[in-house]
C-alpha cells in the first residue's frame, strides 16, 4: 500500500510539472466577457450607423431630384425650335429659371410628363454638364440630327 501511494504522489508531481495550469478567477472571466461584449456592441453600432447614413443619402437623393415618376431615355442631343422657357420642375407650375434662344443645343436622358430634363448644354461647341434642376417642354425642342 505504501508503494502505491508513493507512486501516485510521484505521478501527481510529474503531472503538475507538465501542466502548469492556473485556474482563472471567475471575476477575471466576467471582466473579459464584459470587454468582449462592449466590442461587439461597438461593431454593431458602427454597422447600424453606416446603414443609416447610406439610407439617409438615398432618401435625400430621392427628394432632391424628385426621381419618382421620370422615365430614363437613351441619351440624346436636342435643339430648341423657338425661344423657350426653362423650368425648375417638370410642370408649368415650376418657376421659370432662364430661357434658351432658338437653336440652342442641349442633352438629356430623362423625361417626365411633357418635359425633358436638361442634363448638359453646349457653349461655343463645348459640352458643359448641368448641375441644376432644369426642365424644358418637349414641344419647344426636337432631336438634333447630325449635320443640322
Amino acid at each position: 500500500m505504501w508503494y502505491s501511494t508513493r507512486k501516485k504522489q510521484k505521478r501527481d508531481r510529474e503531472y503538475k510539472k507538465r501542466v502548469k495550469y492556473k485556474s482563472p478567477n471567475i471575476d477575471e472571466i466576467k471582466q473579459k466577457i464584459k470587454i468582449l461584449q462592449t466590442k461587439i456592441d461597438k461593431l454593431n453600432n458602427k454597422e447600424i450607423t453606416q446603414q443609416i447614413v447610406k439610407l439617409s443619402k438615398e432618401i435625400k437623393n430621392l427628394h432632391k431630384d424628385d426621381n419618382l415618376g421620370y422615365i430614363v431615355i437613351k441619351p440624346i442631343t436636342l435643339i430648341t425650335i423657338k425661344k423657350a422657357n426653362i423650368y425648375s420642375s417638370p410642370d408649368e407650375s415650376g418657376k421659370i429659371v432662364t430661357q434658351f434662344n432658338k437653336l440652342n443645343t442641349f442633352t438629356s436622358y430623362k423625361e417626365k410628363n411633357n418635359f425633358v430634363k436638361i442634363t448638359g448644354y453646349f457653349i461655343d461647341g463645348k459640352w458643359t454638364p448641368n448641375k441644376k434642376e432644369w426642365w424644358i417642354k418637349k414641344s419647344d425642342c426636337k432631336i438634333k440630327i447630325l449635320g443640322e
